[in-house]
């Protein structure tokens, strides 16, 4: 049997160093499929090109032009989502790009809602469900005071990531 490459392994059996790392290399990968050259994006992210690489390669395709981001990847990682009637926000573990894209979208409508006030942002998101790693369903909270409530019980707002590190 085959040893994994870590860019295989699960969010949850990634050490915290690894984790800060698949962190850090998924940021990479946003930026390569931006347009960025696999090189430009690890040194932006501040890792060896080779580790890069290694943590991201399911999502990458060698050309002849070098290596290339594809649109979507199945990469493990772990996220923090807002979810329906829970009293702080849940650390799940999302397979593949899909699914925390659709978490990255409802982070920014809560967003824009807090600093906007516009209710009609989070109104996409209601009944909506996201499947995690273990394939349970997490349903997006969409009740503007209840995601009022959770930002008030935020720490160190300013510097919040969606990605769960720990």
């Amino acid at each position: 049997m085959r040893r994994k490459h870590v860019s295989e392994k699960q969010w949850d059996k990634l050490s915290p160093v690894k984790r800060g790392i698949r962190v850090k290399a998924l940021q990479g990968l946003q930026f390569m499929r931006g347009g960025t050259t696999l090189n430009e994006a690890s040194k932006r992210i501040d890792l060896d090109s080779r580790t890069f690489r290694r943590h991201i390669r399911g999502a990458l395709l060698k050309t002849s032009a070098g290596w290339i981001a594809k649109p979507i990847d199945n990469i493990s990682r772990g996220l923090l989502i807002k979810e329906r009637r829970m009293l702080g926000e849940v650390p799940i573990t999302v397979s593949g790009s899909k699914m925390a894209q659709l978490v990255g979208q409802h982070h920014a409508a809560t967003k824009e809602c807090l600093h906007s006030g516009n209710l009609e942002v989070l109104k996409k998101f209601d009944g909506v469900y996201i499947i995690d790693s273990s394939r349970k369903r997490h349903y997006f909270e969409t009740d503007p005071s209840r995601i009022e409530e959770l930002e008030s019980k935020k720490e160190n707002a300013e510097f919040y990531t969606i990605y769960r590190v720990a």
